[in-house]
């Protein structure tokens, strides 16, 4: 009969919840420009006798990258006569001054990976809260917290740092993709469409941060580095 057709639904194919952007939000820390940046590596590399050569060439590279907005967690990068206390609204960013106590501008990689809870856990932190609030509902509807970040690591880590200082829900699912490398954020992006698409999911939380000049080293010149 007709009432019978219409109850059996069992050819009805599935219909997948729309993903879509909801909400963003970042968090920086200090400014950095591209000419301060490359004032101290010339200062640094000239130091060691670095040929112009190299010196020209490491330039190229970073104004070909055609990065307008350039940030940086340490004190060390601040432009003449400027103190952190001049960022009030500076996010991630690092007290002591690892360059200048390293003695030779090169931190040994502890005191790099030491910079790693201050920095970009407080980046992500601060970066989550402004896009909960940017999207403006309940953070109770996320079920899901997605991270990348290639600059270091710590356990607990961003996803812990997030959940804790958002008051998210410990039943929250977490994963966190590090090592990756850049391109990881759109895997995460993708990730989260693949989960709202599943219907697992009312909302996904993604954080992504690098925290770069955390690991600069004046003494590379091999252009594979």
């Amino acid at each position: 009969s007709d009432d019978e057709n219409e109850d059996d639904d069992t050819d009805t194919p599935f219909v997948r919840p729309e993903a879509f952007i909801a909400g963003w939000g970042i968090a920086t820390p200090f400014p950095l420009s591209t000419e301060r940046y490359l004032e101290i590596d010339r200062r640094e590399r000239e130091k060691l006798g670095q040929s112009e050569k190299i010196i020209k060439q490491m330039a190229t590279f970073a104004k070909s990258s055609r990065i307008t907005n350039r940030f940086t967690c340490h004190p060390t990068f601040l432009e003449e006569g400027k103190t952190p206390a001049d960022y009030p609204d500076a996010v991630g960013t690092m007290k002591r001054d690892i360059y200048a106590e390293s003695g030779d501008f090169n931190p040994k990689t502890g005191a790099r990976m030491a910079c790693y809870q201050d920095t970009a856990v407080q980046m992500c932190i601060g970066a989550a809260q402004n896009a909960v609030k940017n999207w403006g509902k309940d953070k109770a509807l996320i079920t899901h917290v997605l991270t990348t970040c290639t600059s270091g690591w710590t356990e607990p880590g961003i996803a812990c740092g997030v959940i804790k200082d958002l008051g998210l829900s410990e039943d929250i699912q977490k994963a966190e993709l590090n090592y990756n490398g850049c391109f990881c954020g759109a895997t995460c992006l993708r990730m989260a469409r693949d989960i709202i698409r599943a219907g697992d999911a009312t909302a996904v939380l993604l954080v992504a941060c690098e925290v770069a000049t955390t690991h600069y080293n004046y003494t590379y010149t091999d252009t594979e580095d």
